[in-house]
């Protein structure tokens, strides 16, 4: 299931990158990367801060789909 999952989001077109709780990126697609233009492995590093995020306009949602 996860590989299916990984795959699905790792076609997608839009950027999609997880956090754990201390907010160190987990997994990311390329479209993330490139958004980022990151050209390095970011597995690890500290993501934005959620009120950047939103100041992008971005929306943060929780593992359930809950409004963060």
């Amino acid at each position: 299931m996860l590989h299916r999952l990984r795959h699905l989001v790792g076609a997608l077109p839009a950027a999609v990158y997880t956090c754990d709780a201390e907010g160190r990126i987990t997994e990311y697609n390329e479209a993330a990367a490139a958004l980022c233009a990151c050209s390095a492995d970011v597995t690890g590093m500290r993501a934005v801060s959620l009120d950047l995020i939103r100041d992008w306009g971005l929306e943060v949602h929780n593992l359930d789909g809950t409004p963060r």
